[in-house]
């Protein structure tokens, strides 16, 4: 009978050890967990959208993912600024969402299309370079909106011979009437231009102003 007892005894003392065992080994793998899981430093990122700001908590580390995780969404031709985003750090994400615009070359050709960015990289995707001839009719650091119209726009030297002066000017005007009429320059009913005020310009032209004045004049002759 005792034997009887005492073997029951150690087989409670082993199953007791056994459970005893499988929960400690629950406790080290939950406790494990617990710290991975706070060892994930949270820090905030600022999600800039034009004159919008979303700040957020977070410890994503993949921009889109923090994008998405701020409620905000975005379509396929939207834009990611991440110069200043540093995954785990507080930094910042900026974005340019995708709009519709007008490009208008030198040449007066109008290109439609959709772009995400600011007006100089806009220009740049259309193989443009913008020189001290070439220039935008929208400040090239300005951030493109819908419905935009982006004009390149060639700038002419200029000479024009007027009143027996020589003037050089540099103009970005069409013709030659726009150019006389930027410089102040008016031309009486009389008074002759060449080439004709409707020429388109050309860089180096010379425009020739010529004054004319009809005077009468009476005189007596011995018939």
């Amino acid at each position: 009978m005792n034997q009887n007892i005492k073997g029951q005894v150690r087989a409670t003392r082993r199953i007791l050890i056994r459970v005893t065992a499988i929960i400690l080994a629950i406790a080290i793998l939950c406790a494990g967990t617990a710290f991975a899981a706070t060892s994930e430093t949270s820090y905030f990122v600022d999600i800039y959208e034009g004159s919008q700001v979303t700040r957020i908590e977070t410890t994503e580390t993949v921009a889109e993912k923090v994008v998405a995780e701020a409620g905000i969404q975005l379509s396929e031709n939207d834009k990611l600024i991440l110069d200043a985003f540093n995954p785990g750090k507080d930094s910042r994400i900026e974005i340019y969402r995708a709009c519709e615009v007008t490009f208008v070359n030198a040449d007066g050709k109008e290109i439609n299309t959709i772009f995400a960015g600011t007006v100089a990289e806009l220009i740049e995707s259309q193989g443009v370079t913008l020189s001290d001839k070439l220039f935008s009719s929208v400040d090239v650091n300005a951030v493109v909106t819908n419905n935009l119209r982006v004009e390149i726009i060639s700038a002419y030297d200029i000479i024009i011979n007027v009143d027996g002066e020589e003037k050089a000017v540099q103009t970005t005007v069409k013709t030659v009437g726009d150019v006389l009429s930027e410089q102040g320059i008016t031309l009486d009913e009389d008074d002759e231009v060449s080439p004709a005020a409707d020429t388109v310009l050309t860089n180096d032209l010379v425009i020739e102003v010529l004054r004319v004045e009809y005077v009468t004049r009476e005189t007596q002759e011995k018939i």
